[in-house]
């Protein structure tokens, strides 16, 4: 622990200084201000709650910061020559201890958005600029004569703002932001803040445009939450791209939904595509970002065709192409879907109502890919057929049948036989208020049960640790058919009996 210090000290030099704040004291540094200059202070403790303070030649008090947490940060441009105090005390004057205390100078120059400065780098080898933005701009930062990203960006307060996508600055806040910077003394060099280009856009719309290098475009969309988009983009050119989730407003309510659902679709040479669900109410941007000059063209799609069970369909999908398809199923439904080729390797892929892989099937039987699946929940599903590799070609068959599940019958005993890792499906007509024993026994392993409602909610299931034996008794809270499944423990197999057993 450092020794409590005086309470008056003189800053002669920039950089951080280290000391002890006495408990309900406050710190004063006196410091030499010169006209124009701008200052970079920041504060840190983890003993206190610290403000920050600086005072004019007149005892005026021209800032004062009580950022959140453990820290304060500010930037002050120095109106004028004369001596000046930056104050370090505790919020209401109360509390104390070790702080450190970060000071940086700088020459900084104005530039205004979309126009071009020249400078030369002096002996310190840095060079300040500063510029007002508004709230929902992209800045691309254009610099010459120096490496691209030879500079750091600053916020109003004088924080670095770090992880931007590909150099870029978006801006959150309408304020003053800053630009440093760096390059070897007597070097010129010419910096350009470039504002990105916003577009508002409808799906279904065929979008043309061009860039220069270093230049920006943002194409905007109002997106639902379930809504299903292809964006195909073709160009010429190197472009950097992204898609993302950008809300207009940040909500105080944490909504948990994935605001995107990324799906498997392949981009080649100057065709690149996403295919994406939305699961928000919100907007959604394309970012383009140009390293040379470009020429683009997008399409914001929906190439889903509707299907039904029973129903066989052809179709065709070029190299790098994929096939999209929805189809309604009901909770307790036992559905079959296949995809066959002769001309190439079918990977077959079903997706949830919200967007999220449940299965994918790559070749299970030769050129043929197939998904057996019994439906929980009721919804839209979507399947999306493609080549193995993104790599083939050609026609195929896309095949959507219900499978028939089994009756089980009250008061009856049932034999069957099991697989390894297989699930039997069983449907059972409920009554509303009536009682029943469900009860499944096997010599070769320990029968595992779970019962669904009508609308796919597990109400029952036993013990996996019951030896060769599950049972469990169920109260039916309405008349539907229920859905029970028999699944083995692990490794698992053989024959079994089933009976439900109804309770007067």
């Amino acid at each position: 622990m450092l020794q409590a210090q005086e309470s008056v000290r003189d800053l002669e030099e920039e950089g951080v200084q280290t000391k002890y704040l006495t408990p309900n004291q406050v710190d004063t540094w006196n410091i030499e201000g010169i006209a124009n200059e701008i200052w970079m202070v920041h504060l840190q403790t983890h003993q206190f709650d610290p403000v920050l303070e600086i005072a004019g030649p007149d005892n005026k008090v021209w800032v004062e910061v009580d950022d959140p947490g453990s820290e304060s940060w500010t930037v002050f441009h120095v109106p004028k020559d004369g001596n000046y105090e930056i104050r370090v005390r505790g919020f209401q004057y109360k509390g104390g201890g070790n702080y450190s205390l970060y000071i940086k100078r700088y020459t900084g120059t104005e530039l205004a958005l979309n126009t071009t400065q020249q400078g030369i780098f002096g002996e310190n080898r840095k060079q300040l600029h500063f510029f007002q933005a508004q709230s929902g701009q992209i800045v691309v930062p254009y610099l010459q004569g120096q490496k691209l990203d030879a500079w750091t960006v600053f916020d109003s307060k004088g924080k670095p703002m770090q992880y931007l996508w590909e150099s870029t600055i978006p801006i959150t806040k309408d304020g003053l932001y800053y630009i440093l910077l760096q390059g070897e003394p007597g070097n010129r060099y010419s910096i350009e803040l470039r504002v990105a280009k916003v577009y508002g856009h409808c799906v279904q719309q065929e979008i043309k445009g061009s860039l220069e290098t270093e230049n920006m475009a943002v194409h905007e969309l109002e997106g639902k939450a379930g809504q299903f988009w292809v964006l195909e983009l073709e160009k010429e050119g190197r472009l950097k791209t992204r898609f993302i989730y950008q809300p207009r407003t940040i909500s105080k309510w944490k909504d948990k939904s994935e605001p995107i659902q990324f799906f498997p679709i392949a981009s080649k040479g100057n065709r690149l595509q996403w295919a994406v669900t939305l699961g928000r109410n919100d907007r959604y941007e394309l970012q383009l970002l140009a390293r040379s000059p470009v020429q683009y063209k997008l399409r914001i799609l929906d190439p889903t065709c509707a299907i039904s069970a029973p129903s066989v369909l052809t179709q065709t999908i070029p190299i790098a192409g994929t096939a999209f398809f929805t189809f309604l199923a009901k909770s307790g439904q036992w559905m079959r879907l296949s995809a066959s080729s002769k001309d190439f390797d079918p990977i077959l892929r079903l997706y949830h109502p919200n967007g999220q892989l449940i299965q994918e099937n790559d070749d299970s039987l030769g050129f043929q890919s197939e998904i057996v699946m019994m439906f929980r929940e009721s919804g839209l599903y979507r399947v999306q057929v493609g080549s193995v590799g993104h790599g083939g070609s050609g026609e195929f068959q896309l095949a959507l049948t219900e499978q028939p599940v089994p009756q089980l019958a009250w008061n009856q005993k049932i034999q069957s036989t099991i697989a390894s890792g297989s699930i039997h499906y069983w449907a059972l007509q409920g009554q509303a208020q009536k009682t029943a024993i469900v009860y499944a026994e096997s010599a070769a392993f320990t029968p595992y049960l779970e019962l669904y409602s009508p609308q796919g909610i597990l109400l029952a299931k036993t013990s996996s640790e019951s030896a060769n034996a599950g049972l469990f008794s169920i109260t039916f809270p309405e008349t539907g058919t229920y859905i029970l499944w028999v699944q083995t423990t692990k490794d698992g197999q053989g024959a079994y009996t089933l009976r439900v057993l109804g309770v007067e």
